[in-house]
Order: C-alpha cells, then structure tokens, then sequence
C-alpha cells in the first residue's frame, strides 16, 4: 500500500472515532480524525493524498452532503459511509450517488481495516492514472482499478 495516502475519519462520537483510529493505526495505515463535515470540507482539497470514512448522521452537513460535495471537487475520491442507523435504501442511494462502500455500526475493526486498505488501493491507482494522463482528478475515470488503468499507468512507469 502506499504510504502517502491517509485516512481522514469524520464521527461526532469521539468513542467510535478513536476506534476506527485505533483499529487503523495497528495496521499502519495513516489516519485523521475530525468531529464534523466541516472539518472534513477544510481538509479536503483539490489534490487530497487520501480517503474519507463519514459517519452519515453529522451535526450541520450530514454525510450524505458530505458524500456529495467531495465527489463535486473529486469524482474519484473513495468516500465510505458509516451509519448505526442504515437501511438498504440508504444505503442504495450512497452507493448511486458515488459512495465507495457503505458500513453498517457496530462493525468489526477487521471490516474497517479491509474496506479502507482496499480503497486506498483504488485511490493509489487513480493518482497513478492521474500523473500518467496529466488530466485534473476531476476527469478520472470512477473505475481506475481497472485493467486499461493498470495497463496505462505500466505504460508510463507509474
């Protein structure tokens, strides 16, 4: 995995935010942690060396406008959704409007682990296919796992 790229958690409940952090720096994968979608809006810019992990019920902007404004700056932004209070419909309209994955409370440190590292990786590849096209994150295709991805960052030697 890269080690450039990091974690950025929003949660309100400092308990389960020192959890997810917890749970993520044991494995060596770099996190951040903020309270709220604000925060979350101030960190994220343009070129954000990262995912985002947003609980959905937030104080101000709820996660769902979170999800949608961070796919409006970075349409290839992994963003994983987390609600104690989800339903598939939710969760249907997540996944529809650009969400990476959905994560039901309580969920297992190893679940978190896995969906983070395996965005990450998705993310690693997308900044790769970034440097390699010279194009704006913006314009990077959704799938930049994909084999014409791979293909095309091996091109370059990326």
């Amino acid at each position: 995995m890269n080690n450039d790229l990091s974690v950025l958690i929003v949660e309100d409940d400092p308990h389960v935010l020192l959890g997810c952090q917890q749970a993520l720096t044991l494995e060596d994968i770099p996190c951040v942690g903020v309270g709220s979608a604000e925060e979350a809006l101030e960190r994220v810019g343009e070129n954000f060396a990262g995912i985002v992990i947003s609980d959905i019920r937030l104080p101000g902007i709820d996660g769902l406008e979170l999800l949608t404004r961070l796919k409006a700056r970075d349409r290839s932004l992994p963003v994983v959704l987390i609600t104690g209070h989800g339903d598939i419909s939710m969760a249907v309209g997540a996944m529809q409007k650009g969400a990476y994955d959905f994560m039901e409370k309580p969920f297992s440190p190893e679940r978190l682990v896995d969906v983070a590292r395996r965005a990450l990786e998705q993310r690693s590849l997308a900044r790769k296919f970034h440097r390699c096209a010279g194009n704006s994150p913006s314009v990077i295709p959704s799938k930049a796992g994909s084999s014409a991805a791979r293909l095309r960052c091996r091109t370059c030697g990326t």
